[in-house]
């Protein structure tokens, strides 16, 4: 039997794989034609359960008998926290700010706007905000199941990225050029190149009390539903 270990691999491989292929331009044009926008949306958010759910299973169960590959200590327990939260911050301001990449700028055929808000640091901070948690996940767990779950999203959140600049500039070039010509794939790249500045009055307030007020309730929640925060 496949050890856990080989398992998140394999499906990490798999929910990767499939969440890429299944959004190349060749790919998408012909499922569109044959099930229509929303029906192909549906197909792809079925496969993406069905490879990730079982990914989120595999390290549910083993995560418990793990071999521990180090101790975190109190400097790594802190530095998840501001990970952590840095990551919802990220993740709710995306998604309260309209972007031309987006799956809603597709379905309404809006796909104008030049970076905004937190699009100026990156114009992926709904992945750059997954990619924090997760880093914050792996300052706090030394486990080797964990490690191995939280790693993944790693190279995942950047691969996915990538490739949604590539397709998105071959689908509707114009507006998405000048979108990435004035923004960066990594926070805070475009800013080190002086090609955006931070500009806080564009940020949404709302969304930062919103992320706040889900960094708390999680972290209130979090040792009665998933365990952790062994007191230090």
């Amino acid at each position: 039997m496949m050890s856990p270990e080989l398992q998140i691999l394999l499906w990490w491989t798999l929910f990767t794989a499939t969440h890429v292929g299944g959004s190349m331009v060749a790919v998408r044009r012909e499922c569109i034609a044959r099930l229509g926008l929303m029906g192909f949306k549906a197909l792809y958010s079925v496969v993406s359960l069905a490879t990730f759910v079982p990914l989120v299973r595999v390290w549910w169960l083993s995560r418990a008998s793990s071999a521990v590959l180090y101790e975190p200590g109190v400097v790594g327990f802190w530095v998840a926290h501001l990970l952590v939260l840095m990551g919802f911050f990220f993740m709710c301001q995306g998604y309260v700010t309209a972007h031309p990449q987006s799956s809603i700028a597709e379905i309404t055929g809006h796909s104008g706007g030049l970076p905004r808000g937190v699009q100026r640091i990156t114009r992926h901070p709904v992945n750059s905000g997954y990619l924090l948690i997760s880093l914050g996940h792996l300052a706090a767990n030394g486990g080797v199941i964990d490690v191995l779950f939280f790693v993944g999203f790693v190279p995942f959140c950047i691969v996915t990225a990538w490739h949604q600049d590539r397709r998105t500039a071959a689908m509707i070039p114009l507006a998405v050029r000048e979108f990435q010509a004035q923004s960066s794939l990594l926070p805070f790249v475009a800013i080190a190149r002086g090609r955006q500045k931070v500009v806080l009055k564009e940020f949404r307030l709302g969304a930062a009390w919103v992320s706040l007020a889900i960094f708390v309730a999680l972290r209130m929640l979090h040792p009665v539903i998933l365990g952790g925060f062994v007191q230090r």
